[in-house]
Parts: structure tokens; sequence; C-alpha cells
């Protein structure tokens, strides 16, 4: 059986599975276009290439998204405050904000990188 992974429609770069959107499980971090689980790009056959290029984008997505907070209404369990019914985001530190918005600069700046 031939191996596949998930490209972005418009720019064939390979898709990140994340949850750092809600609703909008598959993310191309080359374009910026976001897809639920449902019918998120396309299915190619797995290449060395494909296979070389999604390494690197995984890389650089985890270190970016180490420091990005969710965009949906999570909480997260090491945080006291989100043990009520609040998400996160509605009472982050002033460190949690620079990085976020540092993180989500550096996200921007990739856009293009990879055509």
């Amino acid at each position: 059986m031939t191996k596949q992974i998930t490209v972005c429609t418009r720019c064939k770069i390979p898709l990140i599975r994340t949850f750092l959107w809600a609703y909008n499980e598959y993310y191309c971090i080359n374009c910026g276009r976001h897809w639920g689980m449902m019918g998120a790009g396309d299915y190619v056959k797995l290449t060395p290439e494909l296979k070389a290029q999604n390494e690197v984008i995984l890389r650089v997505w985890k270190a970016v998204r180490f420091n990005l907070v969710n965009r949906g209404a999570y909480g997260i369990d090491n945080c006291k405050k989100c043990a009520g019914n609040y998400t996160h985001r509605d009472h982050l530190s002033k460190s949690e904000i620079r990085k976020d918005k540092l993180a989500t600069s550096m996200l921007k700046k990739l856009i293009g990188v990879w055509n």
C-alpha cells in the first residue's frame, strides 16, 4: 500500500495537525489557511521530498507552537483559574501575552517561505 500525506490544496505543502484553532485542526504554515478535520487539503503520495519537507515544517512548528496560546475556549491543566468555567485566554499573564504576540508574528513571517 502506498503511503500518503495531506498537503495544502493551494500550495501543496504538508499540513500540520493542531488544536490551536477551534474547529480548524489542520493548518498550512506556508499560506496560513485552516481546515477542519473533514476534507482537509489533498491526499498525495508520500515522496522522499515531501517527507523531508514535512520533518522540517514540524520542527519549525514545534518551536513556534510552544509559545502560542490556544485560540479557542480551552483551559490548561496546571492553571488554577482554569478550574472553573474559564478559558485560559480570559486570564493570560503578561509573559504569556508577550510570548504569544512574538510567536504569532513569527507565524506571519513564515507565510510564503516554502514557495
